[in-house]
């Protein structure tokens, strides 16, 4: 059995206010897959299934070079989910506050972990801190790569890897590797190759 509880909603405080256990409600809890259901005494049943992740990516990235990529895809994902589906991702900017422990939080909490790729990505504490916190947590590894030369966030991909600190190494050698563009086919195939990668292709609503 689960308790009940009724709220009302205060727009002038911005504040819940506990009314107590609503006449004629009660609830369950499933033990196998946590499903609650609750149900009035006029038959009405309402059930809840608990999401596996706060968030579908996680996005880490270096601010000043990858910022503006960073907004895109969190937008372009948003925008090419399917109802009732939205594609979710944990972005610093969007973000209350950041610190490392929220960072472990938001990555553990995350379906996959997504780098994007910049000169100064190895030079970032941040950005090397957050991939290793991936990589502890077995979490799928999708990194992003700029291919404009003319863009502040290209690098070199065969550069980039051999720079890349020891410990990072061995996860490098087979992670999913995709090319950024910010429309037409490239920007579908890219979106595409995200969600495959994290096995999300179910939440993929094409762009019409």
């Amino acid at each position: 059995p689960v308790t009940v509880w009724e709220f009302d909603w205060d727009p002038q405080t911005s504040q819940l206010k506990m009314k107590g256990p609503p006449d004629g409600w009660t609830g369950t809890r499933d033990e196998n897959d946590k499903k609650l259901t609750i149900r009035n005494k006029f038959g009405d049943t309402i059930v809840h299934s608990p999401q596996p992740y706060v968030h579908h990516f996680f996005l880490s990235h270096v601010q000043r070079e990858c910022g503006d990529l960073c907004a895109f895809l969190t937008t372009e994902l948003r925008k090419r989910s399917k109802f009732g589906k939205k594609i979710r991702c944990w972005f610093d900017q969007k973000a209350s506050i950041i610190n490392k422990r929220n960072m472990q939080i938001g990555i553990k909490h995350s379906r996959a972990y997504l780098l994007f790729l910049s000169p100064n990505v190895w030079r970032s504490a941040y950005v090397c801190f957050e991939l290793k916190t991936a990589i502890s947590l077995q979490k799928p590894l999708v990194l992003v790569h700029n291919p404009d030369e003319n863009s502040s966030s290209f690098v070199s991909l065969e550069k980039l890897k051999e720079e890349a600190p020891q410990e990072f190494q061995e996860a490098l050698q087979t992670v999913t590797v995709l090319s950024f563009a910010f429309q037409g086919p490239e920007c579908s195939r890219m979106i595409e190759g995200l969600l495959e990668a994290a096995d999300l292709m179910d939440h993929y609503q094409p762009d019409s």
